[in-house]
């Protein structure tokens, strides 16, 4: 029987679940979301805020409610904006309840302007520093911020008519909320970008940019550190510590195993298997199905490993639980499928150094090889992989593959690297 792409990404999936975690998964209460298309992420630089940068753009992402990985918000400004429409009860008066649902409104929108201007102002300041060295942030703002103090001073007049009519609302329990919202803030909180404090980090996107952000702060499981380390030291050795093996007979689970909806299939990857032009954002398919018979596809890994990802303690998930079934009316919608805040990750997939041994019949495999050499500039994709041009790989170049015509193999890599790949997202349902 052939193999169609749908059932090559069940079957990949379904192996590199069971691997890592051990073939025990909750998924009445966990999903995971894999890497369809594998990028390497810079979580080992040898500059602090670099790696801090890159951890904080996988944990903050909200992946899209699909089993394929792609980011759909970010957690800190829905779960700010979660927390703007939290009802404590208490005064029930109906005009009150109305008045504070359009203070939420305008303090979130008021939130999220200041949070543009700032970011605008800080670039500014940040030019104008390389021209002016000895210039002090309050003197740029004397001098230069005018939108940026305006927006400050509309957010926190839209703060105080919301925590006044909140406190008005709620009584004694309006400080548990008002203090988490302080803990997420703009002034003293996770999203301030001009002062540090114990909620935020900071992180700049690459070693050309010597600019530095505030960013909300985000802690990655120190074993990863201990894990890197050592697979540096088996790359060295050549020791190959996780291999997954994906064939015409290996058994693979409906996505709804995976957590998800059971009416969700493999089509959400695209093709298994394709080739990429020059300079191409999208592929022609090779072939829409493989023979079974004599198909398998080993990929081995110097270090495959799950790790731990979490935001500093301006998140309090025991908020969410405890009120999010007691919102004002109107409030977004937070959960549920595509809800504002139905995913937190909680732990990264990372794979380093992978070797690909891809074994097909005769004819699979003198398309497969043929379709390879017929563009000197093109890329081929396998499952998460893109092998070939550098325009457009995601991983590895030419002349890590090679082909034994004896055996119908085509070998990629091991791919000798620095840096590790994300494989996938492991996240917990919030709805």
């Amino acid at each position: 029987m052939a193999l169609s792409s749908t059932d090559l990404w069940n079957k990949y999936v379904t192996e590199l679940t069971n691997y890592i975690t051990g073939g025990q998964f909750d998924k009445d209460n966990q999903v995971i979301c894999f890497s369809g298309n594998t990028s390497m992420i810079d979580l080992v630089n040898s500059d602090s805020e670099i790696t801090n940068y890159n951890i904080y753009g996988i944990g903050n992402s909200i992946p899209k409610s699909s089993p394929a990985y792609a980011p759909q918000g970010s957690l800190i400004g829905a779960y700010s904006s979660f927390l703007n429409y939290i009802n404590l009860g208490g005064d029930s008066n109906p005009n009150l309840e109305s008045q504070l649902n359009n203070a939420a409104r305008a303090l979130t929108t008021a939130n999220e302007n200041f949070s543009t201007q700032s970011d605008k102002s800080w670039d500014d300041y940040q030019k104008k520093l390389k021209m002016f060295p000895d210039l002090k942030w309050p003197t740029y703002l004397q001098q230069y911020g005018s939108v940026y103090i305006a927006a400050r001073d509309a957010m926190t007049s839209a703060k105080a008519t919301y925590y006044k009519l909140l406190q008005q609302k709620s009584g004694a329990n309006f400080k548990i909320i008002a203090d988490a919202q302080t803990r997420v803030g703009f002034d003293g909180g996770a999203q301030d970008i001009t002062t540090d404090n114990s909620y935020n980090m900071l992180g700049k996107a690459d070693s050309a940019d010597s600019k530095e952000i505030r960013l909300p702060g985000y802690h990655l499981d120190s074993a990863f550190t201990t894990a890197y380390q050592e697979w540096q030291s088996n790359s060295v050795s050549g020791i190959v510590n996780a291999a997954i093996d994906v064939s015409g007979t290996t058994t693979a689970k409906q996505y709804s195993e995976f957590g998800w909806d059971a009416s969700i299939g493999g089509s959400c990857f695209g093709d298994f298997f394709s080739v990429f032009g020059s300079g191409s954002a999208s592929g022609q398919t090779i072939k829409q199905s493989w023979q079974s018979t004599n198909f398998n596809l080993k990929m081995s890994y110097t270090g495959l490993q799950s790790f731990k990802i979490n935001p500093y303690t301006w998140f309090e998930q025991n908020l969410i639980t405890e009120y999010k079934n007691n919102l004002l009316d109107k409030a977004p919608n937070f959960f549920g499928k595509d809800g504002a805040l139905n995913l937190l990750p909680y732990e990264i997939i990372v794979g380093f150094e992978p070797k690909l041994e891809l074994t097909l019949d005769n004819s699979d495999y003198s398309d497969f090889k043929d379709s390879f050499h017929s563009n000197a500039t093109a890329s081929l994709s396998i499952g998460p992989f893109r092998i070939g041009s550098a325009s457009t790989s995601t991983y590895s170049e030419k002349d890590n593959v090679s082909f034994s015509d004896e055996t119908n193999t085509i070998t990629i890599g091991p791919i000798k690297s620095t840096l590790p790949l994300l494989l996938g997202v492991i996240c917990s349902k919030l709805q």
